[in-house]
Formats: structure tokens, sequence, C-alpha cells
């Protein structure tokens, strides 16, 4: 098995120094323009093209950069669902999508830029500009701050479906993982059946597709390393085996191994000021692929790991989606959302 195939290409640009402006064009202008309500699909983005840009090369470096695929899946799948204008064409619904990128040349600049505007003409909405002197001036800017676009449109994306997750949460879920851990969380509201163990609590919707579900535990913390994926993906599996067994015997939850080697990728967590950013215990996210043992059902999962310090306990919250005959990008981003909702503190 090829591990970088099933994790799925690798996005990854060098990052340098760079002029970010952020700004609120309604704030300039004193909000004369009307505010809606954002449009768009989920993980949807909106790509402005001027007609320097349209006619260069430079059209295909952002495809590229908004259509890696995704990493952690099982499946190739597209980094963002994108939909490329002119900028002749961007009005009317274009301007209420929730996340536009627009690229453009403007010969006054003295070199390149990058642009951060918030709810523009729609909210929420999150607006980026790549705009320069040239097209030759810009291909070296934008290669170099592939991976902080893509980063900013993914955060963004999620605080989005956040915000809704609040509104729309499982109310079976919260209610029992106050009671296990004395945590709180929204998690998607088609979450209701639950079942807990010791310091465990899993939530599913129980559907033949797109199943979702969420696990959350707390074990004694003991100094081990939070960023070494062998760690983390062995001390999951021995908290899988103990609580998610298949229908038979010698079936349980397990991470996806290859070559003595798991298949996940361990990265630091975006939203860890929530987490305690003054910890020396960072939070960190894995992302990875499960499979029953000795059985036929998979996918993705993504988890979060951080220490309560209070309690000297190390807690998980993490989301896996079952979906063999659909895509599940959108799925297991609605669950990374709602880990984002997790509550540090505890009510015990």
């Amino acid at each position: 098995m090829n591990i970088q195939k099933v994790i799925g290409k690798a996005c990854f640009a060098l990052m340098g120094t760079f002029a970010c402006l952020s700004c609120s064009e309604n704030a300039k202008e004193g909000h004369s323009r009307p505010i809606f309500a954002s449009i768009g699909q989920p993980s949807e983005v909106v790509l402005v093209l001027d007609d320097a840009v349209l006619k260069s090369d430079l059209k295909d470096s952002l495809e590229a950069l908004l259509t890696c695929n995704v990493p952690g899946l099982n499946q190739g799948e597209d980094y963002f669902r994108l939909s490329r204008i002119p900028a002749s064409m961007d009005q009317k619904e274009f301007l209420k999508m929730h996340s536009r990128v627009i690229a453009r040349v403007d010969p006054s600049l003295k070199e390149p830029m990058l642009g951060i505007a918030h709810d523009v003409r729609a909210t929420p909405q999150l607006q980026i500009q790549l705009a320069g002197p040239s097209v030759d001036a810009l291909r070296p800017f934008i290669s170099g701050h592939a991976e902080q676009v893509r980063q900013m449109l993914l955060d963004a994306q999620l605080d989005n479906q956040t915000l809704y997750l609040v509104k729309h949460a499982s109310v079976q879920v919260a209610k029992d993982l106050r009671a296990t851990l004395g945590y709180t969380i929204s998690a998607p509201e088609e979450i209701q059946f639950t079942k807990k163990g010791k310091d465990f609590l899993w939530g599913s919707s129980r559907t033949n597709e797109k199943q979702l579900n969420m696990v959350f535990y707390a074990i004694p913390y003991d100094g081990r390393d939070l960023r070494s994926p062998r760690v983390l993906a062995a001390l999951r599996d021995s908290v899988m085996q103990a609580n998610i067994p298949g229908s038979e015997p010698d079936q349980w939850m397990e991470t996806v191994w290859d070559e003595g080697h798991p298949v996940v990728l361990v990265q630091e967590y975006r939203a860890k000021e929530e987490m305690g950013a003054d910890s020396q215990f960072a939070p960190v996210l894995m992302r990875g692929l499960w499979q029953m043992r000795n059985g036929a059902m998979g996918g993705p999962f993504v988890s979060l790991f951080f220490v309560d310090e209070q309690h000297h306990n190390l807690v998980v919250a993490e989301g896996f989606v079952f979906s063999p005959q659909t895509t599940k990008r959108d799925l297991i981003r609605r669950l990374e959302a709602a880990i984002r909702t997790l509550s540090q503190k505890t009510l015990k």
C-alpha cells in the first residue's frame, strides 16, 4: 500500500513574507451596501479572475491550488468545490458567496499583495484578494502562499459550520457528554444514538450511508508525546478495541497501518487558543483512516488530543465517517467543525 496515495496528494507550499491587508469594505463605506445572508454549498469557493490572469497560466495554477486532494481520505476528492468566473461576471449571486478568491493584475502596485476582507456583501463571508503588478510577479507569490490561502478558506468554512451546529446540535450527545466527561459540544443533530463506557462516549447517526459518528474519552495523562503519530495511533487503537467491537469476537475498530506505520497525519490544532494556548501540552489533530479489523468497514476520521491539566487527563474528541457509496469530504468537515465547539471548561 502506498501511504501517500491513501492519504492523498500533499498540498504544500513554501511560506514567505507577504503584505496582508485585512479590512472590511463596508466599514470603509459606512455600511452603505446592504449585507445579505451568504450563500453557497459546503466547501464551495468562487474564483474570480481578471482578463490578464484568465489569459495566463495562472488560472491553471490557481485551480490546482484550490482543487488538490483532501488529505486523510480513502478516495481522491478536491479540496474545494470550485466555480471559476471572469471578473466581468462577478455580480448578483456570486457576490453573496461565502468564500471568494479574487486574482487580478494591477500595474499601479509595486509588489504583490494578499488582501483579506470579511462580510463584504454577505455574512458570514471571507474574500481573499491576490493582486500584483504583473502576471510574472504574481506567479511565485501565489505559489508561495498556496497553503495559507487554502487554510484561511477552510478555517472560515469550518467556523461557518460551527455557527450552524450551535443552533442545530444533538441534545442527546450534549447531555450524555456532560454526564460522562463533564464537557460540552455541539454535535450534528442527526447523531441521536449513544453508547457509554468508562470515561467513554460514542454517538452515532446509525444510517447505512453518510453515517456520522463521534467518540469522546479521557485517560490519565502519563507524559506521552502528543506529536508522535505512532503513539497517538496506538493509544487510539487500544481505546477503540475496548469500546467499538464488531459483530464477531475478532473484530474491532482500528487505525489503518502500513508496514508498521499508521496512515495518519498529525498537525497542530489551529484553534488551540480555546484549549489553552499557553500550555506546554499543545493540542493536536490527527487525521487518518479507520477500518474494522477482520471486517469490510472503514473510512476517514479526525481526532483532537489535548491535556486537561486540572484533572491530569488526556482528553480525545473524534469524528469518523462510514459512507462507502458517497464522497466524504463534507461529512468529515462537519465533524471537524463540531470538534471546534468542544468546551474545555469541565462541569464536574
